[in-house]
C-alpha cells in the first residue's frame, strides 16, 4: 500500500459547515476521501456488478463522479455560506460538471456522460435540474458564467494539483487500481484556461446531453438498471460519508459449520428440513410447524446462497412490529453489531433495549435515533423489516435508487406469510 498523499493546500476549502462553534468545517478533500472509502467498500460487496448491469465502466465512472461531485462547493459564495454567510443561490453539483472536461484524455465521451450523470443527479432529479438551468434566453447562460467566475484562480490550481498529484495514491490505497485508470490531465495553465473560457458553455452542453441521454436509457433495459446503480451507489456513498458512519460491517457469513457452532449444533444433529435448506440453491419455500427451527433453517439457506458467490446483504422480513423486534434480538445474538431494525416505531424499540443495557435516558435516545438512521442509510448487512418497506423501491419513493442498489445480490427471507 502506498503512502496516501494529502492536498493540505486545500484544507481551507470546506464541503461541510462546522458541527461546533470555533471549529473548522469538514474539508472538501476529507469529505471526498470518505465518500470514496464508502464507494470502495460497495465495490468489494458486488465486484461483478458492472458486468451484470451491462456497463463495464461503472466503477470508474462512479469513482470520478464521487471525486468531482462537490467541486462546485469551491466557489467564494458557497465557502462564505459554510462560514455563516448568506445562502448560495445555486446548485453546486451543476458547477461541478465543468470539471469533467479535465478528464477528457482519461475517459471516453460515453463514460464522461455517466460521470456527469452521477455528479449532477446525486441530490436532485433530472427534471428539476434541467428546468432550472436550461430555460430559454441568455439569463441561464449568464447564471452559469457567474457561478464559474466565483471560483478563484488559486482554488482552481489547488483542485487541479489535487487530481494530478494525489489520485494515483488514492486509487492505490482504495485498492481500485484494476477498476480505475490513472488520470491524464491537461497542463495546469491549459486546465485553468479551459475552465475560464468554456465552463458555462460546457455545463450547458452537458445538461442538454444528459437530458437526451436520460430519454435514451428507456430503450436498452439493462442501461436503466446501470443508471439506477450509478445513482444508488453515489447516494449511499455520499450520505454515509456525510453521516460519518464509518466503515460498514461485513456480513459475517463464512461457512455453515461456523454458524452451527454458534448454536452448539452440527450438521448431523439438525432437523431434515434444516439440512435441506442448508443444501438448497436458489429460491426455496419452507413449511414447518412452530418451534421446529424455521429461523435457523432460513439462515442456513442464506449460507447456501453465499457458497455460490458473494452475499452482500440479508433481509429478514416479517409483517408485525412485535415479530420484527423479537427477530432483531434473535439475530443480534448471531450477528452482533450487524443488524438493523426498520419499522415506524423502531426508535422506541431500540430505546427500550438500550435502557435495559443500563444506558441513561439521554444517551439511549441519542443512540436509538443513530441506529435508526444507520439502518436507513443501508449501513447494516443484516436488516429486519416489513415487506412494506421494500415497496418503496418499485413505487419509486424518494431514495428508491439507493434502496434497490442495496438489494443487488442480497437474499430475502419472508417469514410469517
Amino acid at each position: 500500500m502506498t503512502d496516501l498523499l494529502w492536498p493540505a493546500w486545500l484544507d481551507d476549502v470546506w464541503a461541510k459547515s462546522p458541527l461546533e462553534d470555533d471549529k473548522p468545517g469538514e474539508s472538501l478533500a476529507l469529505h471526498t476521501w470518505q465518500v470514496l472509502q464508502r464507494l470502495s467498500e460497495l465495490v468489494v460487496l458486488r465486484p461483478d456488478l458492472p458486468q451484470v448491469v451491462g456497463f463495464p465502466g461503472l466503477w470508474e465512472a462512479l469513482f470520478w463522479a464521487c471525486w468531482l461531485h462537490d467541486f462546485g462547493k469551491a466557489t467564494r459564495g458557497f465557502q462564505a455560506f459554510l462560514r455563516g454567510g448568506p445562502r448560495w443561490a445555486h446548485r453546486h453539483e451543476v458547477l461541478s460538471l465543468a470539471f469533467v472536461d479535465w478528464l477528457g484524455e482519461t475517459i471516453g465521451a460515453e463514460e464522461a456522460m455517466w460521470v456527469a450523470a452521477g455528479i449532477v443527479f446525486h441530490h436532485k432529479d433530472a427534471r428539476e435540474i434541467t428546468l432550472r438551468y436550461l430555460g430559454p434566453g441568455e439569463v441561464h447562460a449568464d447564471v452559469l458564467k457567474s457561478m464559474a467566475d466565483d471560483v478563484e484562480d488559486l482554488t482552481l490550481e489547488g483542485l487541479w494539483r489535487w487530481l494530478c498529484e494525489c489520485s494515483p495514491s488514492w486509487i492505490q490505497s482504495l485498492s481500485l487500481r484494476y477498476a480505475v485508470r490513472q488520470p491524464v490531465l491537461p497542463p495546469l495553465e491549459e486546465a485553468v484556461g479551459v475552465f475560464r473560457r468554456h465552463a458555462a458553455a460546457s455545463i450547458r452542453s452537458r445538461l442538454f446531453d444528459l437530458r437526451r441521454w436520460e430519454r435514451r436509457l428507456t430503450a436498452p433495459k439493462n442501461l436503466v438498471v446501470a443508471a439506477l446503480a450509478l445513482r444508488g451507489h453515489i447516494t449511499i456513498s455520499d450520505h454515509t460519508a456525510s453521516a460519518h458512519a464509518g466503515s460498514a460491517p461485513g456480513l459475517p457469513l463464512v461457512k455453515p459449520d461456523d454458524l452451527l457452532a454458534r448454536w452448539g449444533l452440527s450438521e448431523a444433529s439438525i432437523y431434515p428440513h434444516q439440512r435441506a435448506c442448508l443444501h438448497a440453491e436458489g429460491s426455496a419455500i419452507l413449511v414447518a410447524p412452530t418451534g421446529s427451527g424455521k429461523t435457523e433453517a432460513a439462515l442456513l439457506w442464506a449460507y447456501a446462497q453465499a457458497n455460490s458467490g458473494n452475499l452482500p446483504r440479508l433481509y429478514y422480513t416479517l409483517p408485525y412490529q412485535a415479530s420484527m423486534n423479537a427477530m432483531y434480538d434473535r439475530l443480534q445474538k448471531t450477528f452482533p453489531g450487524c443488524v438493523g431494525l426498520e419499522h415506524s416505531r423502531s426508535v422506541l424499540a431500540l430505546y427500550r433495549r438500550l435502557l435495559e443495557d443500563n444506558y441513561d435516558r439521554r444517551e439511549a435516545a441519542r443512540l436509538a435515533r443513530w441506529e435508526k438512521n444507520l439502518a436507513r442509510l443501508h449501513y447494516y448487512p443484516v436488516r429486519v423489516l416489513s415487506p412494506y418497506q421494500m415497496l418503496k423501491g418499485p413505487y419509486r419513493i424518494k431514495g428508491y435508487e439507493a434502496l434497490l442498489t442495496d438489494f443487488f445480490g442480497g437474499v430475502f427471507v419472508f417469514d410469517e406469510v
